[in-house]
């Protein structure tokens, strides 16, 4: 990622600029993390992630006007949400500050077979912690693994409103949405979710919900939105979490 002109933190063409509005002083070093996930068929999803390091103008080579790329690694992940098991990984170096830095990117392809679920950054520690892999690849693998979560409520959304739209009857009709979850395919959504946080600890009220067959509330921010756009939670909770009980009042 190029990030151009780099000034104080909260420069107008940052993103975050809120988030560093309260500081005015120049930035020494930036890094960023991406993850994005890109549906493959049926239940595999496509992870591609990249870190970047730059250094802001000036910093890196005094009287330079440009800020540097110091690293930049893009990784993909193939991986089976339904599973959380890792089919492959791709790891590319960019830009990287030293010669024999790519040299240990096949060795990445130790993940595949592992879960992306409980124990995955223990996992990428013991395998490439310290000397054993690239530090930043490290860092970068450990933060792409949260996206396999996000990712499959929406994907099994899709996949229940397919099954709903083929199965239309003579009309035309279709009931988008409306395919029921059977209990365990609620817990099964879950699973990567769980004892990630307190938030879904196997003993806390979320996975409770789950056992219970009660929709796990709507999230905050989607909650804002349909507000927003004058939605009901509803709508949110039967193409996610369909056949699921309300929450208690």
């Amino acid at each position: 990622m190029n990030i151009g002109s780099m000034g104080v933190a909260g420069s107008p063409t940052d993103r975050f600029a809120d988030d560093y509005a309260d500081i005015d002083l120049p930035i020494v070093h930036q890094r960023s993390y991406e993850a994005r996930g890109f549906q493959l068929e049926g239940t595999r999803l496509l992870i591609r992630g990249v870190v970047d390091d730059q250094a802001p103008a000036g910093e890196a080579i005094p009287g330079d006007t440009e800020s540097l790329t110091l690293h930049h690694m893009v990784v993909d992940v193939v991986v089976d949400i339904a599973t959380t098991i890792i089919e492959s990984v791709d790891v590319r170096f960019a830009t990287n500050p030293h010669e024999s830095c790519p040299s240990i990117a096949a060795a990445y392809a130790q993940l595949v077979g592992v879960s992306m679920a409980r124990g995955y950054s223990n996992k990428v520690r013991e395998l490439f912690g310290g000397p054993r892999g690239c530090t930043h690849v490290v860092a970068l693998l450990q933060a792409m693994a949260p996206l396999v979560a996000q990712a499959r409520w929406p994907i099994f959304a899709r996949m229940r409103q397919n099954v709903s739209a083929t199965g239309a009857g003579e009309s035309g009709e279709s009931s988008r949405g409306t395919e029921q979850m059977t209990p365990e395919q609620r817990r099964n959504l879950s699973r990567a979710n769980l004892n990630t946080c307190h938030v879904w600890a196997e003993d806390g009220q979320n996975m409770t919900f789950v056992k219970q067959g009660v929709a796990v509330p709507v999230p905050n921010p989607i909650l804002r939105r349909m507000k927003e756009l004058g939605l009901e939670p509803d709508v949110w909770t039967n193409a996610h979490q369909p056949g699921a009980r309300s929450a208690p009042a």
